[in-house]
């Protein structure tokens, strides 16, 4: 039921593109947006040429949805909907963690089978000795949701968040990071623990920092290290794990060998063609991590510096650093956008980094954690004048006709 839901979106988007005859897109965003597109088609009809096995997947994801991302920043242009996705940001990290934590319980025995409806998220719990691992397709969603929510709070002042109080806000990220504890999720711990840090750097690039966010971004920190060390606690005393069980547990993910071998293999491949690559959708012959679709692996950016080159790797890290470079630019410009669009780049940052060792982006759910800031800088550059003076006069716009 997805596929309906998008093509009544696009279908209203279409609409309001033909009833006022323009893109809602500034002039800037058009550009990335046709330079992030033709990243795809290039390495699409590489993969071609070379008759990839994987093509048909990739053209989906880099060229469709692309064009498909791009119109929905276009229909996202207004206050209001930009408001609205920040506003679900928030209950999507308290509905993905009642889930979750549900089908945990229910796995146990707490909770009885009919009390979770199947909502066919590929749930899948593994109890082992000291830690629980929880897989889900919502779940890789909390890398990009609890950054977030923890940078707002911290970047925000003491007024309510989009009308949203403040200790709501706090008690869903609390949820939320309860969520990633329980899940096993190693990357998901990264995360949380390189917050802060992540805040902190994005903070030197602002140059009428606020004095109190140093304050909350301590506050902020200590509190989810107290909350950390309960659970831990709790675990120490009340069941048979320990906190030498998440230690073990976290250090492994240095250790593992698939993720080594899989390095090394594509580093080799990268090393026959490393100016463009072999084009999208295809794998390496000596490691193989599904059968079923043996162009992905887990180390993201390994397969993508294989697959697209030096050239490709350049484009692609051109077009996220525009994100940051444009995003910062215009948070510092304007202090009432700015807690806001500096969370966006803090949920960027972690979840790229998050991509790094899970293909998140080998899938069009994820992609929205890219193209959402994008989708807030248009709006930010589409009412300069509006933000700056009160008045309603946007800036350049691409027409269609």
């Amino acid at each position: 039921y997805k596929i309906p839901l998008v093509l009544l979106v696009v279908g209203i988007i279409f609409i309001d593109i033909f009833w006022s005859r323009r893109l809602n897109l500034h002039l800037h965003v058009f550009i990335w947006l046709a330079v992030f597109l033709t990243y795809g088609l290039i390495w699409v009809f590489i993969g071609s040429l070379n008759s990839n096995p994987g093509i048909i997947d990739y053209f989906r994801l880099s060229v469709l949805w692309a064009i498909l991302y791009g119109l929905f920043i276009s229909g996202s242009s207004g206050k209001n909907s930009i408001n609205a996705i920040v506003k679900m940001i928030i209950l999507a990290g308290l509905l993905i963690s009642f889930y979750n934590i549900a089908f945990i319980l229910k796995t146990i025995g707490v909770i009885p089978d009919n009390f979770l409806f199947n909502l066919e998220m590929g749930a899948n719990i593994g109890i082992h000795a000291g830690y629980i691992q929880l897989t889900a397709h919502n779940i890789g969603t909390l890398a990009f949701v609890a950054p977030f929510m923890f940078s707002l709070l911290v970047f925000s002042d003491d007024k309510p968040i989009l009308n949203i109080k403040r200790r709501t806000v706090f008690l869903v990220l609390l949820i939320t990071v309860s969520t990633v504890i329980f899940s096993g999720r190693r990357i998901l711990w990264i995360n949380i623990l390189i917050t802060p840090i992540v805040c902190y750097l994005l903070c030197i690039f602002i140059k009428n920092r606020n004095r109190t966010w140093n304050k909350k971004l301590l506050y902020a920190t200590i509190s989810l290290l107290v909350m950390g060390m309960v659970l831990f606690a709790y675990f120490s005393i009340y069941t048979e794990w320990s906190a030498d069980d998440f230690v073990i547990r976290f250090s492994s993910l240095l250790e593992e060998e698939d993720r080594f071998l899989q390095i090394s293999a594509l580093h080799e491949g990268f090393a026959e063609n490393p100016i463009l690559g072999t084009g999208f959708g295809r794998g390496v012959p000596e490691v193989i991590r599904s059968y079923e679709k043996p162009w992905v692996y887990e180390m993201s950016y390994n397969i993508m510096l294989y697959n697209v080159g030096i050239i490709g790797i350049a484009i692609y890290l051109g077009c996220i650093g525009w994100i940051y470079h444009v995003g910062l630019k215009l948070a510092d410009k304007y202090p009432n956008e700015r807690p806001i669009m500096l969370s966006l780049l803090v949920g960027m940052t972690n979840f790229l980094l998050a991509n790094a060792t899970n293909p998140y982006f080998g899938s069009y759910d994820f992609m929205w954690t890219l193209f959402l800031p994008v989708a807030y800088i248009n709006y930010m550059m589409l009412n300069q004048d509006n933000l700056s003076n009160n008045d309603h006069v946007p800036k350049e716009r691409v027409r269609s006709g």
